[in-house]
Formats: C-alpha cells, sequence, structure tokens
C-alpha cells in the first residue's frame, strides 16, 4: 500500500507510462513551491495592508479631528470624505489579501492531503 498525496495520485491517474511517478513527484514538489511562494508573498503583503490601514485611520482622524483652526467648512468636508474613502480602500486590500491567504491554503491543503492507495 503506497501513501501519496491527492496530487501525485491525481498527476498518475492523468499520465500514462513509466515516467508517470517521477513527473508527479516532480509536479508535486513544484507546486507545493509554488503555493508556500505566494502564500509567503501574501503574509507580507498582510503585514503591509494592516500598517496602511493603521496610517489610513490616523490620516482620517486627523482630518475628522483637525487641530489646526477650520478655515473653510468645504474644505473641511472633503477632507475627511477623502481620508475615509482611503481608509476604506485599504481595508477592502486587507480583506483580499485574508480571502487570498485562506484560498490558497485551502487549495494547498486539498491538494497535498495525504491519502493510502
Amino acid at each position: 500500500m503506497n501513501i501519496m498525496s491527492n496530487f501525485v495520485q491525481e498527476v498518475i491517474g492523468r499520465l500514462k507510462g513509466d515516467e508517470s511517478e517521477v513527473i508527479a513527484a516532480q509536479n508535486e514538489r513544484k507546486a507545493k513551491s509554488a503555493f508556500k511562494q505566494q502564500l509567503s508573498s501574501l503574509e507580507s503583503q498582510l503585514v503591509d495592508d494592516e500598517v496602511l490601514i493603521e496610517e489610513k485611520l490616523e490620516a482620517y482622524n486627523n482630518a475628522l479631528y483637525p487641530t489646526k483652526r477650520i478655515k473653510d467648512n468645504k474644505d473641511y468636508l472633503l477632507n475627511i470624505k477623502i481620508a475615509k474613502q482611503d481608509l476604506d480602500i485599504a481595508e477592502g486590500e486587507l480583506e483580499n489579501t485574508q480571502d487570498s491567504i485562506k484560498f490558497f491554503t485551502s487549495e494547498m491543503d486539498k491538494a497535498f492531503k495525504v491519502t493510502k492507495k
């Protein structure tokens, strides 16, 4: 009874010939590397997104609660609107990064789940 990941089993099932196990094993290593590289990049992006949110939140609070005299109501309100939009965009980017991490983690777990054959 051989123990193989789903990935190796799927590739072997799609190939014919003596080299099928060799190709499947090589492809598995390459695919694992791709997943790990992508997740590492996304983890780095996650940190960048979190820092950006902190900066955008500070900018929003500075716009909403200015420490200098408000000279023009229109500019004051426009600054709040722009700062809030920037914060919302940053929060959306963080959510996208988190969703991508969940997606690729799930796909990696599914592809490389080890089963008995």
